[in-house]
């Protein structure tokens, strides 16, 4: 990254030689007047961020929310650059053997926040944590497939795996954030979470939960300087509180501008808006292991209930778009799938088809179906869930929604018993195994729906084993297919991450999966605050 360098210009006076007259005398440098240069640094940045976090130590985190705080705390193997590509960051380079094992070979001259230097130790610390079969942690399956992690050297460590597995950059790489062994090892996940170091950009300040979280500069970060001089991302729930608080110079960042507030934040002259498709998945997800959602016939009826074009009209007033498949959209333009054939596969919004379907199925008549709609706390998701639940009362179905917050409905979504019916949001990545294996494997660990099919399992593990691209698109596709007919969730859509950004902020720019970073200090950006 290069700067633009701060400048100052001396004027210096001089004598007229052969002049009689005496002259004023040279200014001194004390007395020099500064010629005025254009600011390129410096600021604090205040974002306005709808979600509450359950943990910073990145062995548990499980939320967007967390990843986009603990983007600035630590660092990964692997970043993504503008365009959504997978590219070195700790993991300087990376070698895979004819066995399939992976060596990477790790930046040196990295240091954590209290001065100690990063070395290969860490990186086993943290990846052997996730081996762990004690810990509870939705980032445990990431390790699903490696046998053993060790150190070499200093600074080189080997993943020795069980099996080929073609994912590990976009899993392992990216996803895990790398903890200090000296540190974490010490304490409690709490204590940690209440006082997280990294060798990220920005390291802690200040923390009131879910209230206030302080960050400041890192002066001896790795990779670039950053040029703020502080972070701060404030904890607002409400869409409009932040459009607010960005009106009157608040916060400068709204991260999730709410769809019918839209039009009010472009009212405002000193703010743009920043609008890349999300990678998000957003749907429902049923409980197959229990009545009605055991019966192929129900999940298709309120597929049928399903209409991804009014979620994105309604929910997001046209700013989104739907998926069909089971991948993000940006995925499924990279990877080329045939969309329009998965769309055929869906079943399309109908009433009178659900109906009957729910009617084969013995569930008209008395007494009436009945089912709990378990919500997320932020408002489209809310909104989702009452369209779904006046759609299925137009049909003879007594339904409910619990909005609960992140914390009570992440605790229902664990519990195999918990629910029976749940919103579904799911940011994977660039990858499809970061959705098809994922959701879709009966071993996946987001697949809290209980989903099991053993020709969908053996597609997936063949193909995150399978490095060439062709076949593993064509793997990815065949279990898209036998998915759509089995239904494990119902869906999708997804929305454009609509950021509403202050026109002092300078240098933001965000990218495919930029919903899982706070795009500070990135490959490609390094932002800084005007005035």
């Amino acid at each position: 990254m290069k700067y633009a360098g701060m400048t100052s210009g001396i004027l210096l006076g001089s004598s007229l030689l052969g002049c009689t007259e005496k002259k004023p005398e040279a200014p001194t440098p004390s007395e020099t007047p500064q010629t005025p240069t254009e600011k390129t640094e410096g600021g604090v940045l205040v974002v306005g961020q709808p979600k509450e976090l359950v943990t910073l130590d990145p062995i548990y985190t499980s939320l967007a929310a967390e990843y986009r705080h603990e983007y600035l705390i630590f660092d990964s193997l692997y970043d993504q650059d503008e365009n959504g590509k997978l590219v070195p960051r700790l993991a300087e380079r990376t070698e895979v053997t004819p066995d399939g094992d992976y060596i990477f070979y790790i930046r040196q001259g990295v240091k954590f926040h209290d001065g100690k230097n990063l070395t290969a130790d860490d990186v086993v610390y943290t990846l052997e944590s996730l081996k762990n079969p004690e810990i509870k942690a939705e980032l445990t399956q990431i390790m699903a497939g490696v046998e053993s992690v060790e150190a070499l050297d200093k600074y080189t460590v080997r993943l020795s795996m069980e099996t080929k597995k073609a994912t590990v950059p976009a899993e392992i790489g990216r996803l895990i954030y790398i903890v200090p062994k000296h540190i974490h090892q010490n304490v409690t996940s709490a204590e940690f979470s209440a006082n997280p170091v990294g060798s990220g950009p920005f390291k802690v300040s200040q923390i009131e939960e879910n209230v206030r979280y302080e960050y400041e500069r890192f002066d001896d970060y790795w990779r670039t300087k950053p040029k703020l001089e502080k972070v701060i991302i404030r904890i607002l729930p409400e869409g409009a509180v932040r459009v607010a608080e960005l009106k009157v110079g608040g916060i400068h960042v709204d991260l999730n501008t709410q769809s019918e507030l839209i039009e009010k934040v472009k009212s405002l002259p000193d703010v743009r808006l920043e609008r890349p498709v999300s990678i998000y998945y957003i749907g429902f997800m049923p409980n197959l292991r229990f009545e009605p959602f055991d019966d192929v016939r129900v999940r298709r009826a309120i597929q049928h209930l399903f209409d991804p074009v009014k979620m994105v009209n309604v929910v997001l007033k046209g700013y989104g778009q739907p998926i069909y498949g089971y991948s993000g959209a940006p995925v499924n333009i990279a990877w080329n799938f045939p969309v329009d054939e998965f769309k055929q596969m869906t079943p399309e919004y109908n009433p009178e088809k659900a109906k009957a379907l729910l009617d084969e199925a013995g569930y008209i008549g008395n007494p009436r179906l009945s089912l709990e709609i378990i919500c997320r706390p932020e408002a489209h998701f809310r909104k989702m869930s009452e369209i779904m639940q006046y759609e299925m009362q137009n049909i003879g179905i007594d339904a409910k929604v619990s909005v609960m917050d992140m914390g009570t409905w992440l605790s229902h979504i664990r519990d195999p018993e918990g629910f029976v019916f749940s919103v579904k949001g799911w940011d994977g990545g660039p990858d499809p195994h970061l959705y098809l294996y994922y959701n879709g494997h009966s071993k996946g660990r987001p697949n809290k729906g209980g989903y099991s099919n053993p020709e969908v399992d053996k597609l997936l593990e063949k193909a995150y084993q399978t490095f060439e691209f062709e076949k593993r698109r064509e793997l990815y596709i065949e279990a898209t297919k036998l998915m759509l007919q089995d239904l494990p969730l119902i869906g999708g859509y997804t929305f454009e991450e609509i950021q509403s950004v202050s026109k002092k902020v300078q240098d933001y720019r965000t990218s495919p999966g930029s919903d899982q970073i706070l795009p500070v200090v990135t490959p490609y950006s390094n932002v800084w605050v005007k005035g």
